[in-house]
């Protein structure tokens, strides 16, 4: 049977090893199919194993600018999102962590509940001020949101909004995730654990922008992947009857 494994991919900055974060206090958005089942499990043992007093943060609510492209209805939009989040936590979230025993010791939050915060409003601020005001950070973000979007637009002929109004809702969406960034850091979390590809406008940002949010600049990344180990048991060959009724 095969097993499932989180690792490090990449860390920043670059000059940390991943040892040295451990037993540090960290936290983790997500809401991505490609997370569920072992990987999802994967995920969980990690931050248990490795850190202190782990967050996980159900990321529904900042995917309303994803289906926004899609409806071109802003309340839809949340209501889209929201479902989303919800069946995501009770098909997957919710018995992953019965699943591992872990529900005393990772805590959760939805990102909804985050914005309403006093501190990440300061955050938001301060982020929005940077972004406005350092015109290289903000190239770095229109670039990316413009890439993303003529990837994407090319394939998604049911688009509801402009290319130009796609784009400004993939800012939003980087926005709004780097302002969750420096918030959490700015309450204690030292580590951020990031599945997949990290946003790379923020990586090392505090050696590059001397300016930007304290938070941006102090935070740590782990940006984490999904291994498979052990033996992957072949398919038995099973005799297909063409005229068989279906199951």
């Amino acid at each position: 049977m095969r097993k499932h494994f989180a690792k490090a991919n990449a860390i920043y900055p670059k000059y940390l090893n991943e040892i040295e974060l451990y037993n540090k206090t960290a936290y983790i958005s997500l809401l991505n199919p490609n997370y569920s089942g072992k990987r999802l499990l994967a995920i969980l043992n990690y931050l248990a194993t490795h850190f202190k007093d782990p967050l996980m943060i159900t990321a529904g609510y900042l995917y309303r600018y994803h289906y926004e492209m899609y409806t071109g209805c802003k309340q839809e939009a949340i209501e889209l999102a929201l479902a989303a989040e919800k069946k995501y936590i009770e098909t997957q979230l919710y018995p992953a962590l019965k699943a591992t025993s872990l529900e005393s010791t990772i805590k959760l939050s939805d990102w909804q509940s985050q914005l309403d915060l006093n501190e990440f409003k300061q955050s938001r601020d301060t982020l929005q001020h940077f972004y406005e005001h350092n015109s290289s950070f903000k190239l770095e973000i229109q670039t990316m949101a413009k890439n993303f979007i003529e990837k994407q637009y090319s394939q998604a002929d049911n688009f509801r909004i402009s290319k130009t109004d796609a784009i400004q809702c993939s800012i939003n969406f980087l926005l709004e995730e780097s302002m969750l960034f420096d918030c959490l850091i700015n309450r204690g979390y030292e580590i951020d654990i990031y599945p997949g590809k990290h946003v790379t406008a923020l990586n090392d940002i505090g050696s590059r922008y001397p300016d930007a949010p304290i938070g941006l600049r102090d935070r740590t990344v782990i940006e984490l992947t999904i291994h498979r180990v052990g033996r992957k048991f072949p398919q038995r060959n099973v005799i297909k009857n063409d005229c068989a009724e279906p199951q």
